[in-house]
């Protein structure tokens, strides 16, 4: 197992233990999710942030981008407390936040869609494709295992988990924030318009 994936795995296993106790907030009783209802949401960073209503009490949630609608009732998969949580890409710092696997809606299929963008910058190294990905919402760099990713076309991926500060010592470089991918693959057919690849790659 490469070295960073080492770093990465230790940091989600810590934050995992740290959220543990809190975890009871969200959970309902064991094999069972909690079922919410979406009072707001907003996009930013590769996820969906949610203010839910639970149990009469209102609190904020975070999973992979899907399409909510205010007012509509879904089950929150998988859920791990984070505590206070600064969002870079929101500007804005959560004093709660959840992260959730997924969102299901009330007939139990998924609501999110598969996400996608343009892949701006590719880069491999360390075993990872890191990519710089633009979407409707603003751009940013996700990483998943080594595969070939042209510059231009478009992307999707599965299996999000967001990482802050990040530094890969194979590019000497801290990601103020990286979303780690289970794999990342281009979709067919290259993107209509392939925006300018920025300086510095």
């Amino acid at each position: 197992m490469r070295r960073e994936w080492g770093g990465v795995c230790a940091l989600a296993i810590g934050a995992l233990m740290a959220g543990c106790a809190e975890q009871a907030k969200v959970e309902e009783a064991e094999g069972t999710w909690p079922t919410a209802v979406v009072m707001e949401t907003m996009d930013g960073g590769g996820y969906t942030y949610a203010q839910v209503e639970l149990d009469g009490e209102k609190m904020w949630v975070a999973g992979p981008v899907t399409a909510l609608t205010v007012g509509e009732t879904v089950t929150l998969v998988d859920t791990m407390f984070m505590g206070s949580f600064p969002s870079k890409a929101l500007d804005r710092t959560f004093d709660e936040l959840t992260f959730v696997m997924s969102f299901r809606g009330e007939e139990g299929a998924l609501t999110q869609p598969q996400p996608s963008g343009t892949a701006v910058q590719v880069i491999a190294a360390g075993g990872y494709t890191y990519v710089e990905v633009e979407t409707e919402k603003g751009s940013f760099w996700l990483a998943g295992p080594e595969t070939e990713i042209t510059q231009g076309t478009r992307v999707q991926w599965k299996g999000p988990m967001l990482m802050r500060d990040f530094h890969s010592s194979s590019l000497d470089r801290t990601f103020s924030e990286i979303v780690f991918v289970d794999n990342v693959w281009m979709s067919d057919g290259p993107a209509a318009e392939a925006p300018p690849t920025p300086n510095g790659a």
